[in-house]
C-alpha cells in the first residue's frame, strides 16, 4: 500500500510508535533468510505487484503515471537484484548500466559518501567478469538487504480533461 500512500493526500512523519507486535521467528527480519535468487525473485515480483497496482490506483483518480519511471527510480538493492536475476536468466527486462551504478544516490537518505561508495562497488559489480560480478553482488545483497523494499515516491501528472 505504501506505493499509493501519496495519492491519498499528505503524508507526515510521527514521533512515537503507533502500535506493537511480538517479534518471532517469522518476523524478525532478515537474519535467518539466504540470499538466494527465490529471494530475490519474491522481493522483485512483489515490488512489480505494488508499482502495477498504484499505478491502475492513479488511473482511476485520473492521474496518468507510468509504472516504468517508478521502477527506474527503485533504491540500489532492488536494482542490483533485478540485475543478478537478469544475469542468471530469471528476468526478460535488463537493467541499464547508469540505472544501477546511480541508484545509490537517487535515495531520499542517501549519505553521499557511503552513496560514492556503493556507486563505485555497483559499477564493478557491472563491468566485472560475469561470475566474479555476480559473486560480488551477491555478497552486497547479503550484508545489507536489511529494510523493506519501499517504492520512491514519483509525482504524478493529472490528466487535464
Amino acid at each position: 500500500m505504501t506505493a499509493v500512500d501519496a495519492l491519498f493526500g499528505r503524508i507526515e512523519s510521527v514521533e512515537g510508535p503507533l502500535g506493537k507486535y511480538r517479534i518471532h521467528g517469522g518476523n524478525a527480519g532478515p537474519q535467518g533468510y539466504r540470499c538466494t535468487n527465490e529471494y530475490f525473485k519474491a522481493r522483485v515480483q512483489g515490488y512489480l505487484h505494488r508499482i502495477n497496482f498504484a499505478a491502475a490506483k492513479a488511473r482511476k483518480m485520473g492521474y496518468h503515471v507510468d509504472p516504468y519511471v517508478w521502477l527506474r527510480h527503485t533504491g540500489w538493492k532492488l536494482m542490483l537484484a533485478r540485475y543478478i536475476l537478469y544475469r542468471n536468466g530469471e528476468l526478460p527486462d535488463r537493467v541499464p548500466f547508469w540505472g544501477i551504478v546511480l541508484s545509490p544516490l537517487r535515495e531520499a537518505n542517501a549519505n553521499f559518501p557511503m552513496g560514492l561508495l556503493r556507486c563505485l562497488m555497483l559499477a564493478v559489480v557491472r563491468l566485472a567478469p560475469s561470475e566474479i560480478g555476480l559473486r560480488l553482488g551477491h555478497r552486497m545483497l547479503d550484508k545489507s538487504w536489511g529494510r523493506a523494499l519501499v517504492p520512491v515516491s514519483i509525482p504524478a501528472q493529472k490528466i487535464q480533461d
